[in-house]
């Protein structure tokens, strides 16, 4: 008895299921509708009108505009070391020239870190011009290649997320 109640109730899901899932809804064809079919092509021309005089050609005067187009340029690496001269750094216009003495390189553990979950070490510190610069409620942000963060310090330069490497 045991059994054919299993049975029973296995068929009558299958059953059940396979009726579900069979296609109910066909549409139907509509006999004696009042109005045609609209042709709904649209009829598409190559012809374009002519130019009879050429179009102005307009070049950007170089302003101090021109200068904010620059990248984000590295000051100190993943190793620690100056990337961007003092020079450099005068040239794009820094505030505050960084200081030697304050540039860090990852500790192994870091370094370890990063390689295993980025396949990179990033560098520490960046200069990055207002053009690239986005805001939020936190600060200032840059993100480097779609992965790091860079948060700007009171200095004005931005260092990478510690979130990274903790």
């Amino acid at each position: 008895m045991k059994i054919s109640f299993t049975l029973f109730f296995s068929l009558t899901f299958c059953l059940l299921f396979l009726n579900s899932c069979h296609r109910k809804s066909v549409p139907s064809v509509t006999t004696g509708t009042s109005r045609p079919i609209e042709d709904r092509r649209v009829e598409t021309t190559n012809t374009f009108p002519e130019r009879t005089e050429p179009a102005p050609v307009i070049t950007a005067p170089k302003t101090s505009a021109a200068k904010n187009t620059r990248t984000p340029i590295i000051v100190v690496d993943s190793k620690g070391s100056m990337v961007a001269s003092r020079e450099q750094l005068k040239a794009i216009g820094a505030g505050n020239i960084y200081d030697e003495k304050d540039a860090r390189a990852f500790t192994n553990a870091q370094r370890k870190n990063l390689v295993g979950r980025f396949k990179t070490v990033p560098p520490r510190v960046l200069f990055v011009p207002s053009n690239y610069v986005k805001t939020s409620n936190r600060g200032e942000y840059y993100i480097l290649k779609d992965k790091f963060w860079y948060w700007k310090k009171s200095d004005g330069y931005f260092y990478l997320d510690e979130t990274y490497y903790n």
